[in-house]
């Protein structure tokens, strides 16, 4: 999906059908998703995506928010 999203226009793969092997993992659904100018990251909550889980997994936070964004200036520009 990496791949075809660099050789080809947002337009063009929205017209297109992906066939897969298997039902992809959350990773490889937020690849085929892509970049939308409405919602460029998809943004959904990992305690979403943990709650879709077989197993019950407590998320804490957000902590130290301030200290985390710092590793993260200038990276995403």
């Amino acid at each position: 999906m990496r791949l075809a999203s660099k050789h080809y226009a947002p337009d063009f793969l929205a017209t297109c059908t992906l066939y897969t092997s298997t039902e992809p993992c959350a990773m490889c659904s937020g690849a085929i998703y892509g970049d939308d100018p409405a919602n460029p990251t998809m943004h959904l909550p990992c305690r979403v995506v943990l709650s879709s889980g077989q197993k019950e997994i407590e998320v804490m936070g957000p902590l130290l928010e301030e200290e985390a964004a710092q590793v993260h200036e200038g990276f995403w520009r």
